[in-house]
């Protein structure tokens, strides 16, 4: 897929989250989307994001989860040095506590 197009339909699919009304239509779009392989790697990705937001040391982190401390530290650049998007959901997420 050309960059160009994939950026589209990137777009496009940022777009489709913004129809979901409740966290049931959330949970039913993912599973239609996602294989259960993909969406086991999300899962644990989102709560090791949580962990690390939280400051859970990586140790720590790879004992509860069993992840690798390669994706742990993946996951850390993410937080740090990302697109900012996963840090703003886990600040918001913190907020409405």
């Amino acid at each position: 897929m050309k960059e160009d197009q994939f950026e589209k339909d990137l777009e496009k699919l940022s777009k489709s989250f913004l129809k979901i009304r409740n966290s049931d239509e959330a949970k039913s779009y993912i599973k239609d989307l996602f294989s259960k392989t993909e969406l086991k790697t999300m899962v644990l990705r989102f709560r090791i994001a949580t962990m690390l937001h939280k400051g859970i040391p990586y140790v720590e982190i790879e004992r509860e989860t069993g992840a690798s401390s390669a994706t742990i530290a993946r996951i850390s650049e993410s937080l740090k040095y990302g697109n900012d998007g996963l840090r703003m959901i886990m600040e918001r997420m913190q907020r409405a506590r």
